[in-house]
């Protein structure tokens, strides 16, 4: 993934993966690093919010007849990340507050 987009006026960070390439579990922890300026060897392991495997498995590009997403908190953020290489991140706190 080259980069993370901020749209300020919904509040959250959009980015594109190629999920041939690119696992979902790694893209995570990447933009979480990215987005806290923390190494990923300093954050909380993914397998304490979630199964890695089980995500990538999920979300596969071998499952591309139909969109599946995926969302989970992270960091402080609010994944949702997509098999068609979609991830769209927001604060958890911002969430909460737009339900």
């Amino acid at each position: 993934m080259d980069r993370l987009e901020l749209d300020p006026a919904a509040g959250k960070y959009t980015g594109a993966f190629d999920p041939a390439v690119d696992s979902p579990s790694s893209i995570v922890i990447h933009c979480a690093a990215a987005l806290t300026g923390r190494d990923p060897i300093d954050m909380e392991p993914l397998y304490t919010v979630l199964d890695p495997d089980h995500l990538d498995e999920l979300l596969s590009s071998d499952h591309t007849s139909v969109e599946v997403q995926t969302e989970f908190t992270y960091e402080g953020f609010v994944m949702a990340v997509t098999n068609v290489g979609s991830i769209t991140i927001r604060a958890a706190d911002d969430a909460r507050k737009s339900r």
